[in-house]
């Protein structure tokens, strides 16, 4: 029971130190950096496919999902069984890094879906949407997207 709360006080110290950091926009232009955040922003990003698996909601557990704000630079979403949230940080040619990302940590059946999820943010390094917009995939380098989503849009 100790390990337990020492653990989510540990999360919680995390999450908050999380939402007090800032990042910049340094190389880039102002113009660039809002137009890639426009279009990223203000959409809920539902996980439909994980190393080039279609992704299924298991039963009893929320629905994967990723939203990234604009203000801070901060991203958040569901893997499934836990919320997460962290930090992004947009460059050139589409180049993407997420950084202080911590989540809850809750126990749950079938987290095969949400542990794959978390190692996408630790090895994606660019993005790309789809021409109509409604489909963000993750990327490494020019291999076959890590994990791609489906916009809904925000109400």
């Amino acid at each position: 029971m100790k390990t337990i709360v020492y653990r989510l006080s540990i999360c919680m110290a995390l999450l908050c130190a999380g939402a007090c950091h800032s990042t910049s926009r340094s190389g880039k232009s102002q113009g660039d950096a809002a137009s890639a955040e426009n279009a990223i922003t203000g959409k809920y990003w539902r996980l439909i496919e994980l190393n080039g698996r279609p992704v299924t909601q298991a039963s009893q557990q929320n629905e994967p999902r990723l939203t990234f704000r604009e203000e801070n630079l901060q991203m958040d979403g569901n893997g499934g069984c836990n919320s997460f949230r962290g930090n992004y940080e947009l460059g050139e040619m589409g180049r993407i890094r997420f950084f202080g990302v911590v989540a809850t940590q809750k126990a749950c059946l079938h987290m095969e879906t949400e542990k794959e999820l978390f190692k996408v943010f630790d090895m994606a390094d660019n993005y790309a949407l789809s021409a109509d917009g409604k489909i963000l995939s993750l990327n490494r380098a020019r291999m076959a997207p890590l994990a791609r989503f489906e916009a809904v849009y925000m109400q």
